[in-house]
């Protein structure tokens, strides 16, 4: 039988691999994708040109590297030994923490929902060692921070900042009822979260634009809570099946 600290680990190790993973392909959307350079020239005639430039655009792959110094922070865990692993996870999210706040006004911004789930690889052992009581407010908090975004949205559509087709309400009611069911403790709200979330990161990527960072936020903020939450579902869960199936237990 897998001990329940045992699980809590392993949850950890998949929140650590996601992460290394998303920690790439925010590198690749940053380095190629996002141009973080805007200017305008004017030609001889008078004529003005808007001229946007990717960061690889403006300083070359060899500066380009440093975003993929997350990445390396975060491969760290995953290639020491388990004894070492949890110490390892802790400080690549204290150095990644150093790394989005230093590069806040340049590419740190982009990081944050990696470093989202740096620390719920951080945090995903404690909480799964919890009790059910234990576990309720992140549950609590989590369903919250899904619904947060909908709820500011709604709040600009109602004083006509934005606009709202047909469409667009279903969409934000039904993200609303997985918040409640997140927060519920429902299981299967928690990888709807997650698959929302690459939805709208895939969306930002795609559609670009002054709302990119903003839409690129809110699917960190879903992947994280909805990745975390589905793992630690499933350990505790396991955890127990193999107390109720042990050799001697009156529920066996």
């Amino acid at each position: 039988m897998r001990p329940t600290g045992g699980l809590g680990d392993w949850a950890a190790g998949w929140l650590s691999r996601a992460a290394l993973a998303l920690s790439v392909l925010t590198a690749v959307v940053v380095a190629v994708l996002f141009p973080v350079y805007q200017g305008v020239t004017e030609s001889s005639d008078g004529t003005s040109t808007e001229v946007t430039r990717t960061l690889i655009e403006s300083m070359g792959l060899a500066a380009s590297l440093v975003t993929l110094v997350p990445a390396v922070l975060l491969a760290l865990p995953l290639v020491v030994s388990r004894r070492l692993a949890t110490g390892f996870r802790f400080g690549a999210a204290l150095a990644l923490t150093a790394f989005c706040v230093l590069g806040a006004l340049t590419i740190g911004l982009f990081f944050v929902p990696v470093l989202g789930l740096a620390w719920a690889a951080v945090l995903a052992p404690g909480v799964v060692m919890t009790g059910p009581s234990g576990r309720r407010p992140w549950r609590i908090v989590a369903g919250i921070l899904v619904a947060l975004p909908v709820v500011l949205i709604s709040f600009y559509i109602f004083f006509g900042t934005f606009g709202a087709a047909v469409g667009s309400a279903a969409v934000m009611v039904a993200a609303i009822v997985v918040a409640v069911a997140v927060g519920a403790g429902r299981g299967w709200a928690c990888p709807i979260t997650a698959a929302g979330g690459l939805v709208l990161l895939a969306t930002a990527v795609i559609s670009g634009g002054m709302l990119m960072l903003g839409v690129w936020w809110v699917g960190g903020l879903w992947l994280d809570i909805g990745l975390a939450a589905t793992l630690v579902h499933r350990a505790t869960r396991t955890g127990r099946t193999q107390t109720a199936s042990a050799p001697g237990d009156p529920r066996a």
